[in-house]
C-alpha cells in the first residue's frame, strides 16, 4: 500500500502540470489574439491603401484629357519658338535703330540740319554666317547734313558722344559749300559727314578673356 507522502507528491506534480498546461494555453491564446489584432490592422491598412490607389487612379483618368491638352500646347509652343525668336529679334533691332535715330535727332543744334542718314551692319556686333571667315560687320550709321558754322558741327559731335548708344563718333569731313559762280560765301552752310560706330547688343565676353582695350574712351 503506497505511502501517504508519495500520494501527496504525485498530487503536487499533477497540480503543477495542470498549471503549466493552463499557462501554455493562455500564452497561445494571447499570441493568437495579438496575431489577429495585427492581421486586422494590416487588412485595414491594405483596404485603405487600395481605396486610396483607386481614388488616385480615378483622378489620373480624369486628368488625362488635361495632360494631353498640356502636351499638345507644349508641342505648339515649341513649334512657335523659332517665330517668337525671330519676332523678338526684329523688335529689338527696330527699337535699337529707332533709339539711335532719336539720339541723332536730339544731338542736332537749331542751326544744323540732317540731309542723309544710312545704316549698315549687325547690331549684335557681327555674327558668323556661311563660313567662319564670313562675318557680318558691326552696326554703323553714317549721317550727313548742313550747318551754318563749324562750331555747331563740333557741338553735334560732342552731344553724340554723350549717348551710350554710340561707341565712336568720327568726323569724315566738314566743308563749306560753293556759292554761285564758284565763290566762297559766308552765308553758304557747311556740309559735313559723321560716321557713328554703334554699341553692340551682344552679351559681354568672359571677363577672364578681356583686355585693357575695354577701357578705351570714345573718339
Amino acid at each position: 500500500m503506497p505511502s501517504i507522502n508519495m500520494i501527496a507528491a504525485r498530487r503536487a506534480e499533477k497540480h503543477r502540470s495542470e498549471i503549466r498546461t493552463k499557462n501554455i494555453i493562455l500564452g497561445i491564446v494571447i499570441e493568437a489574439g495579438l496575431f489577429l489584432v495585427a492581421l486586422s490592422f494590416m487588412v485595414v491598412q491594405l483596404v485603405t491603401s487600395q481605396s486610396q490607389i483607386g481614388g488616385l487612379n480615378d483622378q489620373i483618368n480624369k486628368l488625362k484629357p488635361q495632360v494631353a491638352q498640356i502636351q499638345s500646347l507644349e508641342r505648339e509652343t515649341a513649334g512657335l519658338q523659332p517665330k517668337l525668336i525671330a519676332l523678338t529679334s526684329a523688335r529689338d533691332n527696330t527699337l535699337y535703330w529707332y533709339t539711335a535715330i532719336e539720339n541723332v535727332t536730339n544731338s542736332l543744334s537749331s542751326s544744323t540740319w540732317l540731309a542723309n542718314l544710312s545704316t549698315s551692319g549687325d547690331p549684335t556686333g557681327g555674327s558668323a554666317t556661311a563660313s567662319p571667315t564670313a562675318v557680318t560687320p558691326p552696326a554703323q550709321m553714317l549721317i550727313a547734313g548742313t550747318s551754318l558754322n563749324q562750331a555747331d558741327v563740333g557741338l553735334t559731335m560732342l552731344s553724340l558722344n554723350q549717348y551710350p548708344h554710340f561707341d565712336h563718333v568720327t568726323l569724315n569731313f566738314v566743308q563749306q559749300g560753293q556759292a554761285p559762280g564758284s565763290k566762297i560765301s559766308t552765308i553758304v552752310p557747311y556740309q559735313f559727314q559723321i560716321a557713328l560706330q554703334m554699341h553692340s547688343t551682344a552679351p559681354p565676353k568672359d571677363s577672364s578673356k578681356t583686355t585693357g582695350n575695354d577701357n578705351v574712351q570714345k573718339s
